[in-house]
């Protein structure tokens, strides 16, 4: 399913497979568009890509096997709400967004980052499960105005958070962070708020600036 420059469709309850690029893409300021209740696997490049397209809502799809679960580039006010995304390469890729907004989300088994941010300002984690992914759960580079909120993150093979590349005025509160490789780890980063979450049975720390 390709989308380009359009507005106010819906795309629910289909199976979209083994295509040789996306499995859906939306592009060219493509907004107002619901996708929900889709299957979408085995695509030889992105489960979904949204490339310059706003204010879309993106719900309770199946993500996974494709070469990357979810890539989002220079687009904002989109919500994605109780998505699965597991078994690709990246789980969650966000890179140059604002306002996006990632809740009650399954990002598991991913072979690289569950979530990833990169350049990205204002945006929210709330009340995922990110797990058992092979690089960080969540990985934030260059990136402000993030909230990590209520999110339980855990069993990933790199660390639980990292914050790097200077970012900074991030708030992360109520999250539980534990059996990570490590907990949280900064760097280069500055004015990033931890607070009232729990760290537990992280392998080798569990905060480390």
């Amino acid at each position: 399913i390709s989308v380009y420059g359009s507005y106010f469709s819906s795309f629910s309850n289909n199976e979209i497979f083994q295509n040789g690029y996306n499995g859906i893409s939306l592009r060219d300021n493509s907004s107002s568009i619901m996708l929900s209740d889709n299957d979408v696997y085995g695509n030889a490049m992105y489960g979904l890509n949204l490339d310059g397209s706003d204010t879309n809502v993106i719900r309770n799809n199946d993500l996974h096997d494709n070469q990357n679960g979810i890539v989002m580039v220079r687009s904002g006010d989109n919500v994605l709400e109780f998505n699965k995304v597991h078994n690709n390469r990246f789980g969650l890729s966000m890179e140059f967004v604002e306002n996006v907004v990632v809740s009650g989300g399954d990002v598991h088994n991913n072979t690289d980052h569950g979530v990833q941010l990169k350049g990205s300002h204002r945006s929210k984690l709330w009340g995922n499960k990110i797990r058992d992914n092979g690089g960080d759960g969540v990985h934030v580079s260059g990136s402000e105005n993030v909230v990590v909120y209520q999110n339980m993150i855990s069993n990933n093979g790199e660390y639980g958070v990292q914050l790097l590349d200077l970012s900074r005025q991030n708030l992360l509160m109520y999250n539980t962070i534990r059996h990570n490789d490590g907990g949280a780890y900064v760097y280069e980063g500055d004015t990033n708020l931890f607070f009232s979450n729990i760290f537990t049975d992280n392998r080798n720390f569990n905060v480390r600036d």
